[in-house]
């Protein structure tokens, strides 16, 4: 029997909590079950938990060809779309604003039939546009993990 492909992303892997969060849900991860695949789609900082991934995680900085440039770079949106359908990922779990946004949109053209999402933080000064995306998006995805009774409350 074939393991199903997993794929964890994040903007980076700098020194954060969503960082670390992300590398414990991975070593959680059962590696006869699933394939598990890590994309970052900006480049990670010099000091980063790049170290902390374990060996059997195919880890893809999705930025190889530059980072994407902002939620209008379709160059950087086909690229990715393009990875997604062809690895056939049957789950997704993504971490931070941006990535959430970019890769659940990817997610759902790609046919993933899971898709997680974490929020982590209340972020009092988002934007309209950034609720907007959010409550979009979230009719897309299977479950939002969230970090506390309040992050559960405000989103």
């Amino acid at each position: 029997m074939s393991r199903k492909k997993i794929v964890f992303a994040i903007d980076k892997l700098g020194m954060g909590g969503a960082e670390n969060m992300l590398i414990e849900q991975i070593k959680a991860i059962d590696k006869t079950t699933f394939q598990v695949f890590l994309i970052t789609i900006f480049p990670n900082p010099s000091i980063n938990l790049k170290h902390k991934i374990v060996s059997d995680v195919i880890y893809i900085p999705f930025h190889f060809s530059g980072p994407f440039s902002g939620l209008l770079d379709i160059r950087s949106w086909w690229k990715l779309f393009t990875f997604f359908w062809k690895e056939k990922f049957g789950a997704v779990v993504t971490s931070l604003f941006i990535t959430n946004t970019i890769v659940r949109t990817v997610a759902t053209l790609a046919h993933v039939p899971v898709i997680l999402s974490s929020e982590l933080n209340i972020s009092e000064d988002k934007h309209r546009w950034q609720i907007i995306i959010d409550k979009t998006l979230a009719r897309f995805t299977k479950k939002i993990l969230v970090s506390s009774i309040d992050v559960l409350e405000f989103t």
